[in-house]
Order: C-alpha cells, then structure tokens, then sequence
C-alpha cells in the first residue's frame, strides 16, 4: 500500500475501534499490580491506536506513555484525554524501534507488535523485555501462522515457540491462543493470534 493507503486504512480502524471497551487482558494485567488495577507506576501503550486502553490506564491513575506511529492516533489520543489527567500523559508518535521503554512496570502491545516491521522485531522484543523494571509486566497479542492476513507484507506473525523463546527469561502468567471466524474493520476475517500476560521477577 501506499503511505496514502495506509494512513486511510488506519484512519478506518480507528472509526472502527473508538467506540469499543477496553481490552479484557490489559484489564487481567493491571489487577496483576492490585485487585482494582489502581497503581502510579510507568506503562506504556505501544501501539495506542485511538487511546481506549491509554485513557483506561489513566483513569486508574498509572503515568502513561501513548505511542503511535501514525499522526492521526496521536492527535485522537491527545484530543479525547480530560485536562484533569493530562499531567500524567505522554503522547509520542515514534515506529517501535525509536522508543525508549526503560523503567516500564507495564508494557501494554495490544495487536500493535504483528505491525512491527519483521527486520525490527527482534530489537524490538529485546527492548520489551529489558525496559521492563523487576515486578514488571508485558501483556499484548501476536498474530499466528495461519491469521488471515500472515502473508501481508506489512504483517509479522510469529509461531508459538517464537513467542516463548522471544519472552523466555520472564514468567508466563497469562497465555490463550484463538482461532476462528472473526469480524475485522475489514469484514469477516480468519483470526489466529496468541494474547499473553508476562511477568519479570524481583
């Protein structure tokens, strides 16, 4: 696709996704850190898309760092953020190997890391997992080998193994694989992605 194409087909997903809830396993994640997910640590949101899950983490008074690629996810993140929580907000558009992600206690890649482009994947995963602080925490979604959309070019999938292998000095806290029929903002789609919760040790 074209950069042209690409910033429209973003731009359709956020329409897509504004209105949707915040993701069950981010949710999973942030009671990992208490029963009601309130903490006032680091997280950061890779990948922040239109900010559902940057204003959920806000709301339960973490600092939070939005990054996005794409313009347009940026400026919907900073434009739906209340003035009272915007002190505690850091809006960043940056591809995922510019970012800094040191000193994390939650790295939230909700379906953004299958978007990494694969000659920065492993830079990328390798950043993950060494920004998190000891207690930290990973949580976020890998598309696998059979997803409908494995063989675009701007997709990256990744087998079972891969993952685990990429993750394997942290503790797998959470792990669920899904595959099946699923509705897309491009339509009935096949889905087979990995959704995962990691914990780094003390």
């Amino acid at each position: 696709m074209t950069p042209e194409e690409t910033e429209q087909c973003w731009s359709r997903y956020y329409e897509y996704a504004s209105s949707r809830n915040p993701r069950e396993l981010l949710i999973q994640a942030m009671r990992r850190f208490g029963e009601r997910g309130q903490f006032d640590g680091k997280a950061v949101d890779f990948g922040c898309g239109p900010g559902i899950e940057t204003m959920t983490l806000l709301n339960q008074g973490w600092h939070v760092l939005a990054i996005d690629y794409q313009a347009e996810a940026i400026e919907r993140v900073e434009a739906g953020i209340p003035e009272e929580v915007k002190p505690r907000l850091k809006a960043q558009q940056a591809s995922f190997e510019q970012v800094d992600l040191s000193e994390a206690d939650l790295i939230w890649a909700g379906f953004s890391l299958p978007f990494c482009p694969p000659q920065h994947l492993s830079e990328v995963l390798d950043n993950i997992v060494n920004g998190l602080k000891p207690g930290g925490r990973f949580a976020g979604d890998f598309f696998g080998p059979r997803h409908a959309w494995a063989d675009e070019d701007h997709v990256t999938v990744m087998t079972e193994d891969q993952v685990k292998d990429a993750f394997s000095s942290l503790k797998l806290e959470y792990w669920i694989e899904q595959e099946g029929e699923r509705d897309t903002a491009m339509g009935i789609q096949h889905w087979h992605a990995y959704s995962v919760i990691y914990h780094k040790p003390s």
